[in-house]
């Protein structure tokens, strides 16, 4: 409800009570199933940079709070050049979940560009390094997104995955989807879901001080198993779908899976078998991959992303073989599989790949295939 104070003001000013107070009700985020639904405005820690702390103020008052949070009145009363005056003499405050928020004018044509806001975040996030501000702000900023018109696409959302990979910073793309129903993140989209597991893959490869460090290899592992769980569930696309191009039977996810045991296996337990684990994932991908024919990574959305899985299905099925020997289930159609990959990505790398988008997954395939190379 508009305080008294603020309706005489209006009314020697002239201008109808009955109108304002629609415009100035103060309401509870509680109260209507839109607010209900986005929650209150996510709240940012101090960072370790002071312009990292006003790009994201920026975004909370002038992106979440007009455009997720205010009803149409309120709206009005804070883009309306006709209730400037009114706002700065007499001040009108808002209860968003558990937080009051005074509102402010805002020029409706001179609002900063939200999408350049949140690369600058980024940029700003990649450039301190801190692991820190990317747990405080990743999982904060998508949620402040929810409800936001023009918000987070998928594609979009993407690029947050990727650019936190590359970053190094994946136990945070995790956190995000283990918070999905706040940061929306969800595994049932192409695209995030090989950005995800490209993240996984690269931890465990790259992540050391060597190739398939024994830590790195560990913890690729339980991310993988999450991801397992999580593609169970409807709100990251599991329920009971049973076609094709299920994501759960899917060569990039059981690839995936048996490399990095395959991996660990090789590298870190003698070259045995010792959990059963690699024989369990080789005989699912044996079984799997005859139903995607010789696309093995359809769903894959960009191209790039199919080469880059070329490589991972060759790894799994080359360290499989090396760790089971005579037991390799399928072994003589493994051989042929895998020789056919390894022909594919050479003959891929020999021709110009320029035109191939985007390009960043063409620079991992050869840098993945390089490094399997010097391991022979």
């Amino acid at each position: 409800m508009a305080c008294r104070c603020c309706e005489a003001a209006l009314k020697r000013n002239g201008v109808q009570t009955s109108n304002i107070a629609k415009l100035t009700s103060r309401r509870s985020f509680s109260s209507g199933t839109r607010y209900l639904k986005n929650g209150g405005l996510p709240i940012f820690g101090e960072t370790s940079s002071p312009e990292l702390d006003s790009v994201l103020s920026t975004l909370r008052y002038k992106v979440f709070l007009p455009n997720a949070h205010l009803n149409q009145q309120q709206r009005k009363l804070v883009f309306r050049e006709k209730y400037r005056s009114q706002l700065e003499t007499q001040p009108v405050k808002v209860t968003i979940g558990d937080e009051e928020v005074e509102l402010v004018h805002m020029d409706q044509l001179n609002l900063p560009n939200t999408w350049d806001l949140t690369k600058r975040v980024f940029a700003l996030l990649s450039k301190e390094k801190q692991a820190k501000d990317w747990h405080n702000v990743l999982p904060n900023l998508m949620h402040g997104f929810q409800g936001v018109r023009f918000g987070l696409s998928p594609a979009r959302m993407e690029k947050m995955v990727r650019t936190a990979n590359s970053a190094e910073m994946q136990d945070v793309v995790m956190k995000c989807l283990q918070q999905v129903k706040t940061t929306n993140l969800s595994l049932k989209w192409p695209g995030i879901r090989y950005e995800v597991l490209w993240g996984i893959h690269a931890a465990a490869q790259n992540g050391g001080t060597e190739p398939w460090g024994e830590q790195e290899t560990k913890q690729a592992i339980g991310w993988m198993k999450q991801v397992a769980i999580q593609l169970e569930s409807r709100i990251h696309g599991g329920g009971f779908l049973n076609d094709s191009h299920d994501p759960r039977a899917s060569p990039a996810v059981i690839g995936l899976l048996l490399e990095l045991y395959a991996a660990r296996a090789s590298q870190h337990m003698g070259g045995v078998d010792m959990e059963g684990k690699v024989r369990i994932y080789a005989e699912r991908l044996m079984d799997v991959l005859p139903r995607w024919r010789d696309d093995y990574f359809a769903d894959a959305p960009h191209e790039g992303q199919k080469l880059v899985f070329q490589v991972i299905l060759y790894q799994a099925l080359n360290l499989a073989q090396r760790v089971l020997g005579a037991d390799m289930p399928q072994a003589e159609a493994a051989t042929k599989r895998r020789k056919s990959l390894g022909d594919l990505i050479q003959k891929q790398l020999n021709t110009n790949m320029m035109e191939v988008k985007p390009q960043y997954c063409v620079m991992r395939m050869k840098e993945t295939w390089e490094k399997r190379i010097q391991k022979k």
